[in-house]
């Protein structure tokens, strides 16, 4: 039998690994700052990891931040290389897909 670990244990490490997240994300994006043909496509993945870890934390606002900007990148990178990257545009589509209705709608909309 294994053991389970504790709300608390989790929501400990789920801010851990959110910390590990963000650094990934500021260390990536400071790379392909300087070298974007070899640093962009592991900065969209960065992206696409922080904004899964948002997702099972619930902070649905900043997911949508992050899948945003991990999109825009992997879309740019399939124009060029759609066998290479068409896959990874699909995958961040996908998190948009699985974020509750109200997370996904701008907020003109949601107070209406």
């Amino acid at each position: 039998m294994t053991a389970r670990p504790s709300a608390a244990r989790c929501d400990v490490l789920g801010e851990e690994g959110l910390a590990a997240s963000r650094e990934a994300v500021d260390t990536s994006r400071r790379l392909a700052e300087q070298r974007p043909d070899t640093f962009l496509p592991d900065f969209a993945d960065s992206l696409h990891n922080l904004a899964s870890r948002l997702g099972a934390l619930g902070r649905y606002e900043e997911v949508l931040a992050a899948i945003h900007e991990a999109v825009e990148i992997r879309r740019r990178l399939a124009r060029g290389r759609p066998t290479l990257f068409g896959d990874a545009v699909k995958r961040s589509l996908r998190i948009l897909e699985l974020l509750p209705r109200s997370a996904a709608e701008p907020a003109s909309r949601a107070d209406t």
